[in-house]
């Protein structure tokens, strides 16, 4: 009795993580909620045995990802963008290509154009995409995408950025001229769910995910780009606060009960040795 009290506990605690987690996370743009799974522990060489199909407690079997869409909310920030649909932003160093395990991937948008001229997110991971050559996509890795590139390296020249449906990237100069940069690139997973959990809103490739397949918004299964817009949680933080109270009450019955059976066999052992 007292190991089915111990793998209640233990599932109660992991919830309350994941819980926890969500909570903390309530207002990252982008963060995709998680949910604990529970699976009943049965006998093993007791089963063949009538009357003695009892459960023996509880434990974790998996921690799922929502994939549900967040609210998407305008801002006023030329280099927020938002992916309407499946997909994620690709992020990573000045120097990450293709198949890159620094890779992170995310549906955060929140983004800023750094000293370099690379269009980044907050953390200073360079988002990445393909680079335009005369206004057309062309293939290749997926790289960092810079705008200073189109303006002879001087950011005093730059107008504006605009950053249409399909991801096209193009700079508007003080002249008015419109010049392409790159065209965004968006990833896209066998089993997203598989995705590592790094930090926040940011993913890694798994195993488990399988190997990520790049492709342009609007595209193979992915979805359209939304400038000057965020995704928001996908949390209800509502749902999350009840959550919370029903596996604390878990994880204290759980305890309650553990406490009881030690205070029985402390008797039980007191009398014998009377």
């Amino acid at each position: 009795m007292m190991k089915t009290s111990l793998t209640g506990l233990s599932a109660a605690s992991k919830e309350l993580s994941v819980i926890s987690n969500n909570l903390a996370n309530a207002g990252t743009a982008g963060f995709k909620r998680s949910s604990a799974h529970f699976q009943d522990l049965m006998p093993g060489d007791d089963a063949g045995r009538p009357g003695l199909e009892v459960g023996r407690g509880t434990r974790v079997i998996d921690v799922s990802r929502s994939s549900a869409q967040g609210v998407l909310t305008e801002t006023a920030g030329s280099l927020d963008l938002a992916i309407s649909g499946p997909g994620y932003f690709v992020f990573g160093s000045a120097n990450s290509g293709e198949n890159d395990p620094s890779l992170l991937y995310s549906r955060a948008g929140r983004m800023v154009m750094n000293d370099a001229g690379r269009i980044v997110d907050s953390d200073g991971n360079a988002l990445l995409g393909f680079k335009a050559v005369s206004g057309n996509v062309v293939g290749g890795d997926p790289q960092p995408i810079d705008l200073l590139s189109v303006v002879g390296g001087k950011a005093a020249s730059i107008a504006g950025v605009t950053i249409n449906p399909q991801g096209k990237v193009i700079v508007t100069t003080n002249d008015g001229r419109n010049l392409p940069v790159a065209t965004l690139a968006l990833a896209d997973f066998p089993n997203g769910n598989g995705l590592k959990n790094v930090r926040g809103s940011k993913l890694a490739e798994s195993v488990t995910s399988g190997t990520a397949r790049y492709a342009v918004p609007g595209g193979d299964g992915v979805g359209n780009v939304k400038q000057g817009v965020l995704e928001a949680s996908n949390v209800d933080i509502a749902d999350e606060l009840l959550g919370m109270v029903r596996a604390q009450q878990a994880y204290n019955g759980n305890a309650r009960a553990l406490q009881t059976q030690s205070e029985m066999l402390r008797t039980a052992t007191e009398t014998l040795i009377r």
